[in-house]
């Protein structure tokens, strides 16, 4: 027989088996039981996606980014890891580049459906060629676009699917979709005619609190906002997971908000993802198969770059170049050339007016044959680069058929808007102004003052002309508020896209201005 020498004792062969078996005995079951006991649910997310199908650049993140032929590739990646996988997104399908101003949403949802999106929910983006349209281009989806508090006001019922059950690695997981009162309120009122809008946060703790008798789990995609998800949050107590979006806010980790719920972390997790799939968010979460609680959680935002190689063949990628054989004669038309880059970053285009803003406001004032031009920030959706601008270029600053309106406003008018702005800052949307313009905002005081118009110190009697566009005209964005005591206010139907790009042709080189509107005291 032989042995084995340890130290000072012995051991020969039948002991070391004995061990082993021994071993297995106890301890390869329970590794085994610790395995069948849990289930792993990974969720990926996007959010405020806009027609961004193909690569794009965006300042101080990086350059060919996104894109849907690279998502599917990701996506694929990850569903071969784990067949219980959702794939969620947080409304805002649609507008912001070409594809959407040719096809409206047709190219989107034909995108979204290929991914295999599970649900989304409703952005504001999303009507902004009216509920008609929406409901045409979703006849076409493989997925449904859920909000639980939007209905018709000629019978109270909803106007999309609320929520939906779904089952996955065992689970039984209930999505539920709404859309925020400050996303709500930036529809313009003509394209929600007929509808109307229940508060948010009293429809889904009534909807949840009625699924959970039935769910494990329970996902609300939100349209609300990073800040009003997580004042929901807290006593959201039925929600477990909430996928948002509206504000492009970046969340690289997931955020758990406590609030005494019974769902094994205590709380609920928020999660948002920028914007135009830039990122794909990505949480994964291991339950307990009896109890069906959260034992743990693990996630993040992923970047789509170019590290991810997108398969030309693939249904996505076809589908992409379709669509694009079909716009691109009429895009690819150059009309100028830009000599400076101008950004717009959402963290400083609603604070103070940008090169941008002021290039488009000061056509704005000159088509109108106006005194002064202001523009709500959101009305510019990109940055203008260096070098060619092309009709794409255009059509990705300025997607929205706004057309030009004027109208007179008397300088005492005038210095109400600068006085709401300053006592309202950081609360609301911000405005572009052109290069005429000067003020000073005192946000402690929350005053204006040291206001100009062409140089001149604003008269409070004189009546000046103003153009904007006919979205704030018609009351949108505190339209209704600054021009409550307009005269002669006129639309003729000329689209301020279409100044830009007349603009453009006779005025190329493009120059940013160094003007600076507004002079920010804190």
């Amino acid at each position: 027989m032989k042995y084995f020498k340890t130290g000072n004792k012995k051991f020969n062969i039948l002991h070391i088996a004995f061990i082993l078996a021994l071993a297995f005995l106890f301890y390869s079951p329970v590794s085994a039981c610790a395995a069948e006991e849990t289930i792993k649910l990974t969720i990926l997310h996007t959010n405020d996606i806009h027609s961004h199908l193909t690569p794009f650049d965006v300042p101080d993140i990086g350059k060919n980014l996104g894109g849907s032929a690279r998502h599917y590739e990701f996506i694929k990646k990850v569903r071969a890891e784990n067949p219980a996988t959702l794939l969620l997104d947080a409304g805002d399908i649609f507008q912001g580049t070409p594809f959407y101003t040719f096809f409206k949403g047709e190219a989107d949802v034909a995108a979204f459906s290929l991914l295999g999106y599970d649900a989304s929910t409703l952005g504001n983006h999303d009507l902004d060629d009216g509920l008609t349209n929406l409901l045409k281009q979703l006849k076409n989806a493989s997925f449904p676009m859920l909000c639980a508090n939007i209905f018709y006001k000629n019978s109270n019922k909803p106007v999309l699917q609320p929520y939906k059950i779904v089952e996955r690695g065992g689970l039984k997981i209930a999505l539920v979709g709404a859309i925020g009162k400050t996303a709500w309120d930036v529809i313009p009122a003509k394209l929600v005619e007929g509808l109307y809008f229940e508060d948010e946060v009293k429809t889904l703790k009534a909807l949840t609190a009625t699924l959970r008798k039935e769910a494990d789990l329970i996902i609300l995609l939100s349209h609300l906002g990073y800040e009003p998800d997580l004042d929901f949050a807290r006593s959201a107590i039925n929600i477990d997971v909430v996928v948002g979006g509206h504000t492009n806010t970046i969340l690289m980790k997931p955020e758990v908000i406590k609030n005494g719920a019974a769902n094994g972390i205590g709380g609920t997790l928020i999660m948002q993802g920028f914007k135009w799939g830039v990122y794909i968010g990505r949480l994964d979460l291991t339950l307990d198969a009896k109890t069906k609680k959260i034992k743990s959680y693990e996630g993040g935002l992923n970047l789509i770059d170019s590290k991810i190689s997108a398969d030309e063949s693939s249904a996505v990628s076809l589908l992409i170049k379709k669509y694009e054989k079909l716009m691109n004669e009429k895009v690819n038309i150059k009309l100028g050339v830009s000599s400076s880059e101008m950004t717009y970053s959402d963290d400083q285009k609603h604070k103070r007016d940008l090169p941008l803003g002021i290039l488009v406001c000061d056509i704005l004032k000159k088509a109108g044959g106006a005194d002064m031009a202001l523009i709500n920030s959101g009305g510019i959706r990109d940055m203008l680069p260096k070098g060619d601008i092309t009709l794409a270029t255009v059509l990705k600053i300025l997607p929205f058929d706004n057309s030009i309106a004027t109208m007179e406003l008397s300088g005492a008018d005038i210095k109400a808007i600068f006085e709401f702005i300053a006592a309202k800052y950081g609360g609301i949307s911000g405005y572009q102004f052109d290069s005429g313009v000067s003020v000073t905002l005192d946000l402690k005081a929350k005053k204006a003052r040291d206001i100009k118009i062409n140089g001149a110190a604003l008269d409070e009697k004189k009546l000046y002309r103003l153009s904007t566009i006919s979205y704030m005209a018609e009351g949108n964005q505190n339209g209704s508020v600054f021009f409550k005591n307009a005269k002669n206010l006129k639309d003729d139907g000329f689209y301020l896209r279409d100044a830009v790009i007349e603009h453009v042709k006779t005025n190329s080189p493009i120059t940013a201005s160094e003007h600076r509107v507004m002079n920010i005291i804190e």
